[in-house]
């Protein structure tokens, strides 16, 4: 059975993470060790994420419509790597 991968919207973030996004959601369910953050940019208005594995984070990327496409493509890849 696949693992459904979930939004949380999140408001108390540090302002290093924010940056210029208005809108914040935490992604659930990824495996352990990894973690995203889905955010539209207040400049562009475009969605981008902010992924992290084992305390590495990469920086703000992509230019999604909406923020289930991000986590569409996410589960893709998720699904993909298990």
């Amino acid at each position: 059975m696949k693992t459904m991968l979930t939004l949380r919207p999140i408001s108390d973030t540090d302002d290093s993470i924010r940056g210029v996004h208005d809108y914040l959601y935490e992604v659930g369910e990824l495996p352990p060790g990894e973690r995203a953050l889905i955010g539209q940019n207040g400049m562009t208005g475009r969605w981008q994420i902010l992924l992290s594995k084992d305390g590495v984070q990469e920086d703000w990327a992509g230019g999604y419509e909406n923020a289930e496409d991000i986590l569409a493509a996410l589960q893709i890849e998720v699904e993909a790597a298990s």
